[in-house]
């Protein structure tokens, strides 16, 4: 991540930002739907990834990421209509990146380095 940063020009946490956008991507990609509310947590220390699937809280279930009262309840019994929840799922980060096109990563990047961040 640090040569990446560096060949770039870029703080490594703008690196570690693209590459766990990436990673919530690729979770999307393989899991979940195009338009569901996924972000990712890289671990640097032992390369694994959790990824978070945030649902709103609602009466009355539509798109993908909803979820009822009565089943946000069951993991968080704090929960209320109107909030939100997270449902965690780990992932191996490197698994995820090799399956990436590196192209991927330099466009971001290059994309970040002339000063905007759309479409990451």
């Amino acid at each position: 991540m640090r040569t990446i940063a560096d060949e770039k020009n870029l703080p490594e946490e703008t690196v570690l930002g693209v590459i766990e956008q990436a990673i919530a991507a690729a979770w999307r990609r393989d899991n979940g739907e195009r338009d569901q509310n996924v972000r990712a947590e890289l671990n640097l220390n032992d390369g694994t990834a959790k990824v978070f699937v945030i649902r709103e809280i609602v009466e009355e279930l539509t798109p993908i990421d909803e979820i009822s009262l009565e089943e946000a309840r069951a993991t968080n019994p704090d929960a209320e209509l109107g909030g939100t929840v997270e449902e965690t799922h780990d992932r191996r980060a490197l698994v995820v990146a090799l399956r990436l096109p590196s192209r991927w990563y330099c466009s971001a990047c290059a994309k970040l380095s002339a000063g905007g961040a759309g479409g990451v």
